[in-house]
């Protein structure tokens, strides 16, 4: 029914902290790990937002831009959004960029210039191998641009841990089979 509107008193004096309905105060601490809880809920849910604008074949590429970019601007660190794009990248519809003039007039000029049927296919092909190596050349870039974000200073990823983490690690099983290898030679 009614009542309870979810009203609470707060108090204003002294030592701080609120008082829930029933009187009980609130420590700081507590009301942080409910803003940090509400924080990562709330991530989680726009995270996966944007996981279902990707995978939604009816959902815009600006819609998953947007969404994303907001996101990344507070949250450049946060390894499972960046997942999100690079996977977004592998797999986001290209834009089809216009090929340069040059380039379809020279699969134009790759068949015999007769107009003939043969002419034609040919210089559709070299017009879809200029059209494929633009979209893999954009594609390219766009997972680079995505897989570089891993690794910026601020970035989740430690490079320089992580190179000195496999530059120093070493795997004990690995020598004691290349002993037994050496042993039975």
């Amino acid at each position: 029914g009614g009542g309870g509107g979810g009203s609470s008193s707060t108090d204003t004096g002294g030592a701080g902290g609120e008082r829930n309905a029933g009187g009980e105060k609130i420590s700081a601490e507590e009301e942080k790990a409910d803003a940090e809880a509400l924080a990562k809920a709330l991530l989680e849910a726009k995270l996966g937002r944007l996981t279902k604008l990707r995978t939604d074949p009816k959902a815009s590429n600006a819609r998953y831009e947007k969404l994303a970019r907001e996101l990344s601007e507070d949250h450049r660190r946060h390894l499972p959004l960046l997942l999100e794009v690079l996977a977004f990248r592998r797999t986001a519809p290209w834009p089809r960029l216009p090929v340069a003039p040059d380039a379809s007039s020279a699969a134009g000029a790759a068949g015999a210039g007769d107009g003939s049927a043969d002419d034609n296919a040919v210089g559709a092909a070299a017009g879809d191998v200029t059209e494929a190596a633009a979209e893999a050349a954009w594609r390219a870039g766009e997972v680079s641009a995505a897989a570089d974000a891993l690794l910026v200073p601020e970035g989740p990823i430690d490079a320089a841990k992580l190179a000195q983490y496999w530059g120093l690690a070493h795997d004990e099983e690995d020598d004691d089979e290349e002993e037994e290898e050496e042993e039975e030679e």
